[in-house]
Formats: structure tokens, C-alpha cells, sequence
């Protein structure tokens, strides 16, 4: 069963009512359930919010349920499929500061 499927009908929602929580329509929530394409960044974060688990649960990149603890941790389950666990633990603060920078211009 898809990740984020099993969340919603754990948490009792309907795709419309999870669908209007993040602002995008049932049928782009419907196309994640069914694995046809994957939410945006924004959309993950929202979720990790609702569900209270990480983004790492919601991608099925780990079977612990726990919040994420660390910004870093979302980071890495957007990015380890693109090599980010390849790099150095110096290369990953330097992404997360890059990133950082961008989030605080794009919020000003």
C-alpha cells in the first residue's frame, strides 16, 4: 500500500479533504497514491506536518514513523536518490547552507 495513502485513511481524511490541507487538487493526490508521479518538496513538508512522521516515511525510505528530528533529515530523502549520500558530511552542511539562503530570499 502506497505511504501516503495509508496515512490519509489512518487519519480518517478523504482525498478531497487532504487534497484542500495542501492546496492541490484530488487528482494530483490521487496520481501520488498511485505511485504516477511524486509530490513537490512543499507538498512532503506539508504532510510530514499533518501525518507527524518524517518525509523519509511518507518517500518509504524508512519504516520509522518518527518526526523528522533534523532539516537535514528531509534534505537527505529529497536527495539521496540524486547522490547525496555520496558526499562529505562538510558537502552536506554546505547544500543545507545554499538552501537556507535560497528559502530565506524566496521568504523575503
Amino acid at each position: 500500500m502506497n505511504r501516503i495513502k495509508e496515512l490519509r485513511t489512518a487519519k480518517g481524511l478523504k482525498q478531497t479533504d487532504l487534497a484542500k490541507r495542501l492546496g492541490v487538487t484530488q487528482g494530483a493526490l490521487s496520481g501520488w497514491e498511485n505511485e504516477n508521479y511524486e509530490p513537490d518538496i512543499k507538498a512532503l513538508k506539508k504532510m510530514s506536518e499533518i501525518f507527524g512522521v518524517s518525509v523519509d516515511y511518507i518517500l518509504c525510505l524508512t519504516d520509522t514513523a518518527a518526526p523528522a528530528d533534523t532539516p537535514s533529515e528531509t534534505l537527505v530523502a529529497l536527495s539521496a536518490p540524486k547522490g547525496y549520500d555520496r558526499l562529505t558530511e562538510d558537502e552536506r552542511r554546505e547544500i543545507e547552507e545554499i538552501i537556507a539562503i535560497y528559502n530565506k530570499r524566496k521568504d523575503s
